[in-house]
């Protein structure tokens, strides 16, 4: 005979409102569900609203935290809208913002079949404007090294002092979310 959850509730049930004392309630769990029997504060818990009449059921209750139905078409529509207002999320600011844990995160996104996705290194393409810029510039360069031979040193010694006007992303944070398809 294959006994459960739902029977040991029952029992407990039965034996809160028989008035039989929390102890012998325990011994017999324990002898007769062995490895599977409740442990000691939960059968207390139980014993003690079904002898206040606090439960009135042996289903189970449910119980707080966050909803089962995580997962739903309603988080979906979510999770699709975010990733229209930005690809670069990170699974922990989905989590806060939609406030479901990340298993679920990760099952939407394993269900609308978006995939991580590093940048990928191009080729540096300057349009017309830029490269005339770049030929004035050499070309300054160049009057200036013929005027004044020692110039030639101290384009070297600015060379070798690197300004950044752009920080680009480290590489993990610079990867977004593609779907199936989708152009990077």
């Amino acid at each position: 005979m294959a006994l459960d959850n739902r029977d040991q509730r029952a029992y407990i049930a039965v034996s809160a409102l028989a008035g039989t004392d929390l102890i012998t309630v325990k011994r017999t769990i324990r002898k007769v569900f062995k490895k599977e029997a409740f442990g000691d504060r939960w059968i207390a818990k139980l014993y003690n609203e079904f002898r206040n009449a606090q439960r009135l059921t042996t289903d189970v209750c449910p119980r707080s935290g966050r909803p089962v139905t995580a997962t739903d078409e309603n988080h979906e529509e979510v999770l699709n809208e975010l990733m229209s207002q930005s690809r670069t999320w990170t699974i922990d600011e989905i989590v806060d913002v939609m406030g479901i844990s990340r298993g679920s995160v990760w099952n939407l996104l394993q269900r609308g079949h978006y995939r991580k996705i590093g940048a990928r290194w191009l080729p540096h393409a300057l349009d017309q404007q830029d490269m005339e810029l770049r030929v004035r510039a050499c070309r300054l360069n160049l009057r200036w090294f013929t005027n004044e031979p020692r110039m030639l040193g101290r384009i070297i010694a600015i060379d070798e002092t690197w300004i950044r006007a752009y920080t680009p992303l480290d590489p993990q944070k610079a990867r977004e979310w593609r779907l199936p398809g989708e152009e990077v």
